[in-house]
């Protein structure tokens, strides 16, 4: 499938869950938000969408003097009311399922410039569709940035040699009973070899 559409990747070291081993790793390197390595690419345009955008920090914070409209669709109406208290005068959000959202978007022929999906990947049980179904509301020559846990980051292989599931999400323990509520795990590789059979 030939497509202009792009997904960019970046290098920027980041640890967004509190532990001893962030608490080190800061000491030697920077750790960048995530909400930092997604407006990193200077991208711009018209419109745009953070899918599961939470409290709406990457629009409220940054992404807004970069698009015409910038959009924020979450299902927590808490995180949603708490992302309108700072909303910046070009800023959209919607309490409503991401996966609904993404229909109606689709039927009613909705475009995006660009498309944040920070955090988002390792919870959903199907994403090799979630994403096809995200490029069909992607403009041609669009831009989809993704941030989601590295599986084989080099602590987490350590872990695993030693017999422990690595932790890859900061809400361990939140849930009782739930070590991690991540559900699908990425490499660099498989998360490429995904998106290009998507059509990226």
């Amino acid at each position: 499938m030939s497509t202009n559409k792009d997904i960019y990747y970046s290098q920027k070291p980041m640890v967004v869950y509190d532990s001893l081993l962030s608490r080190v790793l800061n000491k030697f390197f920077r750790n960048y938000s995530r909400e930092e390595v997604a407006a990193e690419f200077g991208l711009k345009g018209k419109v745009c969408l953070d899918v599961a955008c939470g409290d709406g920090e990457l629009l409220n914070s940054f992404l807004h003097k970069d698009y015409d409209l910038a959009e924020g669709v979450d299902i927590s109406a808490e995180l949603i009311n708490k992302a309108k208290l700072g909303k910046a005068k070009n800023c959209t959000f919607v309490v409503e399922d991401i996966d609904i959202f993404i229909e109606k978007s689709i039927k009613s022929r909705k475009k995006y410039d660009c498309i944040y999906l920070l955090a988002i990947l390792e919870h959903i049980q199907w994403p090799s569709i979630f994403v096809k179904k995200l490029s069909k509301i992607l403009k041609n020559g669009g831009h989809l940035v993704v941030e989601m846990p590295n599986a084989v980051w080099l602590p987490h292989r350590i872990s695993m040699l030693f017999g422990k599931f690595p932790i890859t999400a900061p809400t361990h323990g939140v849930i009782p009973g739930v070590y991690d509520e991540h559900i699908r795990f990425f490499t660099h590789q498989t998360l490429d070899i995904m998106m290009r059979k998507a059509g990226f």
